[in-house]
């Protein structure tokens, strides 16, 4: 599936401050666990992540 474009393998989930994060084999490393993601939620997520931004920049007078 992956092969094909359907899913994406990665590191999706935040770490939340506070919470202990969820090692791999490689836990001496420090590195998290891999996740998978369908291609069109990855898509639509950072599409809303995009937009947020956007929503959060506002224009500046011309007096300022």
């Amino acid at each position: 599936m992956q092969n094909e474009g359907f899913v994406f393998k990665g590191r999706y989930t935040p770490l939340v401050p506070g919470a202990a994060p969820v090692e791999s084999e490689l836990g001496a490393l420090g590195v998290l666990e891999e996740e998978w993601c369908e291609r069109r939620l990855l898509q639509r997520i950072h599409r809303y992540s995009i937009d947020a931004h956007r929503e959060s920049i506002k224009p500046v007078s011309l007096q300022a």
